[in-house]
């Protein structure tokens, strides 16, 4: 059967025709957020998503983290302070112009 642009597809690329002859990637990709290498042991479910949030961004609000999790801004409050005792990220500003850095450990 032709294609969109009216030719018929290359049919000789290898595909593999039987489970066995499939690649094996089960041991490359974790299956849990626990062998996630930027988890950090130690954290609450709550912190380790805030934490890898703020990894992926470098700087975010408070209002970033409660629009994240579902939660008033005074909770996001909590749980950033708490990451920033543990060292893992920083707190730069004050008032409504603070913001939270991720600290490279």
């Amino acid at each position: 059967m032709p294609d969109s642009a009216g030719k018929v597809p290359n049919n000789d690329v290898a595909v593999p025709n039987t489970f066995e002859n499939m690649p094996d990637s089960i041991q490359s990709a974790p299956d849990m957020t626990e062998n996630v290498p930027d988890t950090v042991s130690g954290l609450s479910k709550t912190q380790s998503t805030v934490y890898k949030f703020i990894c992926g961004r470098n700087r975010v609000s408070t209002e970033d983290i409660a629009g994240l999790l579902g939660v008033q801004p005074r909770r996001a409050r909590q749980v950033l302070s708490d990451l920033v005792r543990k060292g893992l990220i920083e707190r730069e500003g004050a008032a409504r112009s603070t913001r939270y850095v991720y600290t490279s450990r």
